[in-house]
């Protein structure tokens, strides 16, 4: 199964994209911020990453950039 980790704060957006994501087949890994995004990538096997550049506690471009040193070649 393809895993996705999507980073979203918002929660609505978060559900929802999660409940489109599950419906079509894709485990997913949904996160409210930066610090636990970076926490599933340290332990997850990712296929994918959806992730939004704005977040109260880390800037996106830095979690986008710390996810990739993980898993270098993610789609993002």
């Amino acid at each position: 199964m393809r895993t996705i980790l999507l980073v979203e704060d918002h929660a609505e957006s978060r559900s929802s994209l999660t409940w489109v994501l599950e419906k079509n087949g894709y485990a997913v890994h949904p996160v409210a911020n930066g610090r636990a995004a970076l926490a599933v990538a340290r332990r997850e096997n990712l296929h994918a990453l959806i992730l939004d550049l704005k977040f109260p506690d880390l800037e996106g471009a830095g979690v986008l950039d710390a996810v990739l040193e993980q898993h270098p070649g993610l789609p993002a």
